[in-house]
């Protein structure tokens, strides 16, 4: 018995949002198809991702359909032109650190802010940096 080859990059290529809908697909299809060809899979999640609605309702797809219907799209959002209060605790942090955060302050997520004393400039936000939001996690 064969192993379906089957990765998330092939799913994501058929039009998937790339979201949890991808690891469902994976889950069910080598769950349910590992013996079959690569081609008749995709040809299976292309016509579940163009009409999810009428698998909605299947055994096998139905977690695929349910994962697609689900997933919200994300909305594109501009920077406020205010910033969140903030406030900075030393003198020798960089401005390049300080801009990082103002930034981050206009989020429309972004409440409060602080820098610390051993502020740095990050990816993100500076290190030694805070930023406190409403409803929401940032990974950083």
């Amino acid at each position: 018995m064969e192993n379906l080859k089957l990765k998330g990059k092939d799913i994501l290529k058929l039009g998937y949002p790339n979201n949890q809908s991808v690891n469902v697909a994976l889950e069910v299809m080598k769950r349910n198809f590992a013996t079959k060809n690569i081609h008749y899979v995709k040809s299976l999640l292309k016509e579940i991702h163009q009409n999810p609605e009428n698998f909605e309702k299947d055994l096998t797809f139905g977690q695929i359909a349910e994962a697609l219907l689900s997933s919200k799209k994300t909305e594109k959002r501009i920077l406020n032109t205010n910033r969140a209060s903030f406030q900075i605790f030393g003198n020798n942090i960089s401005d390049e650190a300080k801009n990082q955060l103002y930034t981050a302050l206009k989020l429309p997520i972004a409440t409060q802010g602080a820098l610390m004393p051993d502020a740095h400039s990050g990816y993100g936000l500076p290190i030694g940096g805070v930023l406190a939001v409403e409803n929401a996690v940032i990974p950083y």
